[in-house]
């Protein structure tokens, strides 16, 4: 029997479905062999406004794997505009992505991947 937290075997069947903001979009690693890969990447993008048309996209897919690099711009706008309660409104919206795709029995990751190297100072005031 497999456990409910045990990971996808690379050799298996498998459709990924990566979603998200730019670096959703920029995404160019090929997927595991044996494994189809959908990228539903938009740049600029909100988790909050990803969330509805990423749940109809994972009831139409059913994917086994969905990664989740959203955030980013979230976090840009809390740090610009702080009265907006974009940190709440994201986690909400990832936490929604989340529960869409394990309803469909898919294995989830949630990522913010970070520029490498050293952020300039202004980066840093924008996004954290």
């Amino acid at each position: 029997p497999s456990m409910p937290d045990a990971a996808i075997a690379p050799s298996a069947q498998c459709e990924l479905l990566i979603a998200g903001d730019s670096l959703a979009a920029g995404w160019a690693a090929p997927p595991p062999p044996g494994w189809s890969l959908h990228v539903d990447g938009h740049p600029g993008e909100t988790a909050a406004a990803l969330a509805p048309r990423l749940a109809a996209l994972i009831a139409r897919r059913r994917p086994q794997a969905v990664l989740l690099l959203a955030g980013t711009n979230d976090a840009r706008a809390a740090a610009l505009m702080p009265w907006r309660d974009a940190s709440a409104q994201a986690a909400a919206a990832l936490a929604a992505m989340a529960a869409a795709a394990r309803a469909v029995g898919a294995r989830v990751v949630v990522a913010r991947l970070a520029a490498p190297g050293p952020n300039p100072w202004w980066r840093h005031l924008l996004v954290g």
